[in-house]
C-alpha cells in the first residue's frame, strides 16, 4: 500500500508542475515582453492568466481605434482642403 500512497504522490506532483508549467508558457505567448518576474507573478494570481489576456485584447481593440479615429482625421482634413482648392 505505501508503494501505490508513493506513486500517487509521484503523479500529482507531475500533474501539478505541468499546470504550473503550461500556465507559464500560456502567459509569455500572451506577454512576450514581459519579464520571468512578471510572468510568475502574474500566474500566482487568481485569474491572473484570464486578466492578462483581457489586458492585451484591449489594449490591440484600443490600438485599432487609435489608428482608425487618425484615418478619419486625415481624410476630413484631405477634403476640407480639396474644399478650399475647389472654391
Amino acid at each position: 500500500m505505501d508503494g501505490v500512497l508513493k506513486e500517487s504522490y509521484t503523479v500529482q506532483k507531475m500533474v501539478e508542475k505541468f499546470s504550473i508549467d503550461t500556465t507559464l508558457k500560456r502567459i509569455r505567448l500572451v506577454l512576450p515582453e514581459a519579464t520571468e518576474e512578471e510572468v510568475r507573478d502574474i500566474a500566482s494570481k487568481p485569474k491572473g492568466v484570464e486578466m492578462a489576456v483581457r489586458s492585451k485584447l484591449s489594449g490591440k481593440a484600443s490600438t485599432r481605434l487609435k489608428n482608425a479615429h487618425a484615418d478619419i482625421m486625415s481624410k476630413a482634413q484631405g477634403i476640407a482642403e480639396l474644399e478650399v482648392a475647389v472654391e
